[in-house]
């Protein structure tokens, strides 16, 4: 994942050269990538919002100030975008537990948010890997199923309840014969698109199963059209859902840049296959878990002639 490290590493690196005055509007022309698509990644990636990082890498480096005796109260209110050393002060104990008059190193040492430094993760063992990538094309579909848009209160797995529930099952087995066979080794597929924040499943969360056609007598499901497109596909290991969804996106975006593939955010949404098996213990810990990811993407234009 070295060229994947390297590139997301130089956008760390232009934060914290203005981590000050650092605007997030910025993102997007750094990445290509939309600002909202690229915070939702960056929090699975890192554990933290853009925001949040932001936040506290200004505090701790204001706590550092503050120890050597270069900032003021004041002055480090101002410097990290407070309106009031009042507002610094609570955020500032949150992070260290104690007031900006009372830092010590022992408290700093403990409690600092450290610059995100990937070239050390490279190296480590990570929670997911690939197992396997290709690049299909895929005829038109229909995904049916349910979604936020009717439960909006349903988000991740009280969606998933409710896909579980009998009468939801009982609609897509009436309607079996005209389910894609080339697919029908799945129990179901998540889809998520429109990704509004750091936090978000996405605006549109959807569970369903897909079909060639639209079948008849489809009662209360939703219907989401999937055009023909190109695709990448990779199949992901590890112990648990939440340790191959934290990496399945940096690990799917190098292997597909390494083969001569981009990302496709114009018209990005992110597919995830579950199976018997995953469908059954979503949450559990296994020995060796795989799931299947799809993104749209684009094979990235060779320029003719010249130096390649």
């Amino acid at each position: 994942m070295e060229n994947f490290i390297t590139e997301k590493q130089k956008i760390i690196d232009v934060i914290e050269d203005n981590l000050m005055a650092f605007d997030l509007s910025e993102i997007e022309s750094l990445t290509g990538v939309p600002l909202s698509l690229y915070q939702r990644f960056f929090s699975y990636m890192y554990g933290i919002s853009i925001p949040a990082y932001i936040r506290k890498r200004k505090l701790t480096l204001s706590a550092s100030k503050l120890l050597l005796g270069e900032w003021s109260v004041m002055t480090a209110s101002l410097e990290c975008g407070y309106e009031d050393s009042s507002s610094f002060s609570r955020a500032f104990k949150k992070l260290f537990q104690v007031a900006p008059s009372e830092i010590t190193i022992k408290k700093f040492e403990e409690f600092q948010v450290k610059k995100i430094d990937l070239t050390n993760l490279s190296n480590q063992n990570t929670k997911a890997n690939l197992v396997s990538v290709d690049y299909p094309v895929i005829h038109e579909q229909y995904l049916l199923g349910i979604s936020t848009k009717r439960y909006p209160a349903k988000v991740g797995s009280s969606l998933w309840e409710v896909f579980r529930s009998d009468s939801v099952f009982e609609k897509f087995s009436a309607m079996e014969s005209n389910l894609n066979n080339k697919n029908d080794d799945y129990i179901a597929v998540a889809y998520m698109s429109d990704f509004s924040d750091s936090d978000s499943l996405g605006q549109e969360y959807m569970i369903g199963r897909l079909y060639d056609k639209i079948p008849p007598d489809l009662g209360d499901l939703e219907i989401k059209k999937l055009d023909c497109m190109q695709l990448v596909h990779s199949k992901i290991k590890g112990r648990t859902i939440d340790d191959i969804i934290a990496g399945a996106y940096a690990i799917t975006c190098d292997i597909a840049n390494k083969n001569g593939y981009n990302i496709d955010y114009q018209s990005f949404f992110w597919l995830e296959y579950y199976s018997d098996e995953q469908f059954g213990e979503m949450y559990a810990q296994h020995e060796e878990l795989i799931l299947d990811f799809y993104m749209p993407c684009k094979k990235i234009k060779e320029r003719s002639g010249g130096i390649k």
